[in-house]
């Protein structure tokens, strides 16, 4: 599955920040029943009045805007949900299918990964649900809620937009402005428990196609600002951006265009034909833990390092201010 339509290449998204327009849902009209009923039981559990319903929607309006908007990475950091975010990206070759059935290296550089927990949801509700409060809240699961509720990164709070009709009836039943405040952490702190928490599985995954995504195939990864299913992916157990032959993650390992592919390899396999007394054709290399170093495996440590361009490869002396080898400092 992959979600939107193929980014132009001038146009790289590597982040949600950039790409949520294209990965999440805007804010509904309604909202399922369930989470005004939960709102509804835990102003029942702490003996108060259930506030005007316009309140609650009106602070579960600002919940969706945080987790898809404002700050669309409250719900994958951390223990917050069952879909966290994952340094897989970091660690592993993804290789994406491109529009003609061809499978390329995804720069890590615009590539995120995300998988499910399962159970990890109910973990988190039953710990927010046991510490009642946003300040708990906020505490216990590592996020930031009231700057948004209180308005002082929006500039407009949850009270600045009630009608005046429901402004008065809130400050009826709270009696002071302490306990509007109050009654806007109680709800907060209610709503957003629900949709953390396995009732809102169906809910987040109408929020944003990478629960959706997840839900369905366990994972999925954003690359360039669209959301892909395994069946669009493959995992390659390498370091990303390293020798698609042998595996190399070093200096020398570069992008090069071969038999019409694009694709990572190190200088031994771009130009086989030794140049010098090293086996890649390299003129001077401190690396020595490359397997094709003829001092590999002697034990010693990998320093600064330069080289005189062979082949595709770039300039390295150029790369440390034009100095030649010797005049290069030890480490």
């Amino acid at each position: 599955m992959r979600i939107g339509e193929p980014k132009d290449y001038s146009d790289k998204h590597s982040s949600l920040y950039e790409s949520w327009e294209g990965v999440c849902n805007s804010v509904p009209g309604a909202y399922p029943a369930e989470i005004y009923q939960f709102v509804h039981e835990q102003c029942n559990r702490f003996g108060l009045a259930y506030p005007p319903e316009e309140f609650v929607h009106y602070v579960i309006d600002y919940l969706y805007n945080i987790c898809t908007m404002w700050d669309p990475y409250t719900m994958y950091y951390g223990e917050v949900t069952d879909i966290v975010y994952t340094d897989d990206w970091a660690d592993y070759t993804y290789e994406v299918q491109t529009l003609d059935g061809d499978y390329i290296e995804a720069d890590p550089q615009f590539l995120e990964t995300f998988k499910i927990i399962p159970g990890r949801d109910l973990e988190a509700f039953q710990k927010v649900i046991s510490h009642p409060g946003l300040e708990a809240l906020e505490k216990h699961m590592g996020i930031s809620i009231r700057d948004y509720i209180s308005g002082e990164l929006t500039g407009e709070s949850i009270v600045d937009v009630l009608s005046p009709q429901t402004l008065q009836q809130l400050r009826t039943i709270a009696g002071c402005k302490e306990n509007v405040d109050a009654y806007a952490d109680l709800v907060t702190w209610a709503a957003f428990a629900w949709m953390i928490g396995p009732a809102g599985r169906a809910f987040r995954a109408g929020m944003s196609y990478i629960f959706d995504v997840c839900y369905t195939y366990g994972e999925c990864i954003l690359y360039e600002g669209c959301i892909f299913s395994p069946q669009q992916y493959r995992v390659v157990k390498r370091p990303p951006q390293s020798c698609v032959i042998c595996g190399l993650d070093a200096w020398c390992v570069e992008m090069v265009y071969i038999e019409g592919k694009t694709r990572y390899m190190c200088e031994h396999h771009v130009n086989p034909t030794p140049r010098s007394k090293f086996h890649c054709g390299t003129k001077f290399c401190k690396h020595t833990e490359c397997p094709h170093h003829p001092a590999a495996g002697q034990g010693l440590k990998a320093i600064d390092f330069v080289r005189m361009v062979h082949g595709h490869q770039q300039n390295m002396v150029e790369w440390n201010g034009g100095r030649k080898p010797k005049e290069l400092p030890a480490k």
